[in-house]
């Protein structure tokens, strides 16, 4: 029994690591498009 509770534990944290990747991920993209558009800003003046 406690076997498959460490499993389900291990398992958990690897989801909330997961999404602990794709929201750092979501947030580098964020900052990249900001960072393209104000560099498109300076360019285009």
């Amino acid at each position: 029994m406690m076997n498959v509770c460490v499993c389900v534990c291990v398992r958990e944290r690897e989801r909330e690591r997961e999404r602990e990747r794709e929201r750092e991920r979501e947030r580098e993209g964020e900052r990249e498009m900001i960072m393209s558009q104000q560099n498109a800003k300076l360019n285009g003046s």
